[in-house]
């Protein structure tokens, strides 16, 4: 692409990172827009035929590399330890305090069924939004990686993916969290 164009893309998108690969760009373009890129902007590098990308996000770090062959939090046995308790957790403490849940709840019953499924370990509070097996395999959720039950994922199966991609790979008991109270409504879903 041209890069004389970059510092205006930068400015109209928000744009925080960079990640310049050297096939069909030269090393000296790169150098020399990476002289012109405004402070606080991050800058990496993916070389051509590979499958990483490497880079540092100041000159004191020793930096990062990013590869394909990722490795997801969900997988590791003391964060699927913890979604479970965590599920069971929500679920136990949700149906002793149902009064409250009853009257916030559009669907109530619906909304409880769910409960004793999560209980169960047929279903988990959050699950994938994509069909794709490719990722640990985790339950059902009763809602997705996006916030939203199934039925409202309405983004291209791509972002669906991403959006499963990065919920496997950043995993912890706060991500659970906050997705669980961002979707609270559609619980009974």
């Amino acid at each position: 692409g041209n890069l004389d164009l970059l510092p205006d893309l930068l400015k109209k998108y928000g744009i925080k990172e960079v990640i310049f690969c050297e096939d069909g760009i030269s090393f000296k373009d790169i150098i020399k827009t990476i002289r012109q890129l405004p402070s606080g902007i991050r800058y990496k590098f993916h070389a051509s035929g590979s499958s990483s990308i490497v880079g540092s996000d100041s000159k004191d770090n020793s930096g990062e590399a990013i590869s394909i062959d990722k490795k997801y939090n969900i997988n590791l046995p003391v964060n699927r330890r913890n979604k479970r308790l965590l599920d069971v957790g929500i679920a136990v403490l949700m149906i002793a305090s149902f009064p409250f849940h009853f009257i916030l709840q559009k669907k109530p019953l619906a909304f409880f069924k769910n409960l004793f499924l999560v209980l169960s370990g047929k279903r988990s509070f959050i699950g994938y939004a994509s069909q794709v097996n490719q990722l640990p395999s985790i339950p059902a959720g009763i809602l997705t990686s996006t916030s939203l039950p199934p039925s409202l994922n309405n983004l291209p199966a791509e972002s669906l993916l991403a959006s499963d991609e990065w919920y496997a790979t950043g995993y912890s008991i706060n991500v659970d969290l906050e997705k669980i109270g961002r979707g609270y409504k559609y619980l009974g879903s």
